[in-house]
């Protein structure tokens, strides 16, 4: 059977049939619920720490009684959609049980490492199209509006895991000659990330490679007085090296294996997928 519904935590918490208009879940509480489960896929979860992570330190003595009627809520969307229940109960606990194709955060997480890993092995069109698919299920800030301990970790780590994946998306990008979206893309990162240098260094590169040498060196004019004003830093020395490189039109510019390697290229952790949690 393939995969009838897709559950987002990418953003809003809401669930996709395939056939259908998202479902939203609009209680906190059941998107609370439904998000710890989803945290710990496969595992079975105790009944008094989903509690403690719906309710906080001083759950009412309804909690019980609540949460079962919350899993009920849950089962009844999922069953009619899935055609099977996917939330399964033993003595003490719950747990959700789904593949990993039929939840965002994992199907991201899949195809980031997969693209990554394609990039380090200097396979650029085959991490481009990786890359892309993957970043179109980021819709917003994991689990949003909701503040539950129990993700907190896995927030920060698909947070993180979107930042490598801008960075190798724009590497793809100029990689395979669509320096001019790379460029695009990296602007919008670096308004909200504006002392991470090795954005700036791909955007120098990926101007360069635009034919835009001026505003190359542009770019490594406003980072430098970023950096001085905010941390008293001067530019790393790889950034310093572009910059000298870009003003002489260095050969090595044009090479595909310098939009790859550059600034370290793609994390090893994440290419090897050591870092899956």
């Amino acid at each position: 059977m393939g995969v009838q519904m897709l559950f987002r935590v990418l953003g809003r918490i809401d669930l996709v049939p395939t056939n259908g208009n998202p479902l939203v879940i609009s209680s906190k509480k059941k998107q609370a619920l439904l998000a710890t489960l989803l945290v710990d896929n496969g595992n079975w979860v105790r009944t008094d720490e989903l509690i403690d992570t719906i309710w906080g330190e001083r759950p009412p003595k309804s909690a019980a009684g609540s949460l079962k009627t919350y899993v009920w809520q849950l089962r009844t969307i999922t069953s009619q959609a899935e055609g099977r229940e996917v939330i399964e109960t033993c003595r003490g606990g719950y747990r959700i049980n789904l593949g990993r194709e039929e939840v965002d955060m994992l199907l991201f997480e899949d195809g980031v490492l997969a693209g990554a890993g394609a990039l380090n092995r200097g396979e650029p069109s085959a991490a481009l199209a990786g890359l892309e698919s993957a970043c179109r299920l980021w819709r917003g800030l994991p689990f949003a509006d909701l503040e539950i301990w129990h993700a907190e970790a896995q927030s920060t780590w698909l947070t993180e895991l979107w930042l490598v994946a801008q960075q190798a998306l724009a590497r793809a990008r100029i990689a395979t000659g669509a320096a001019a979206p790379a460029v695009a893309g990296l602007r919008q990162i670096l308004a909200d990330h504006p002392l991470i240098e090795s954005l700036h260094g791909l955007l120098m590169l990926g101007l360069y490679r635009s034919g835009r040498q001026a505003e190359a060196l542009a770019a490594f004019t406003r980072i430098r007085a970023l950096l001085d004003a905010e941390l008293g830093l001067s530019p790393c020395a790889e950034l310093r090296e572009l910059h000298r490189d870009i003003l002489r039109q260095a050969p090595r510019l044009d090479s595909t294996e310098l939009s790859l390697s550059a600034f370290g290229g793609v994390p090893k952790a994440v290419a090897t997928g050591y870092a899956v949690r």
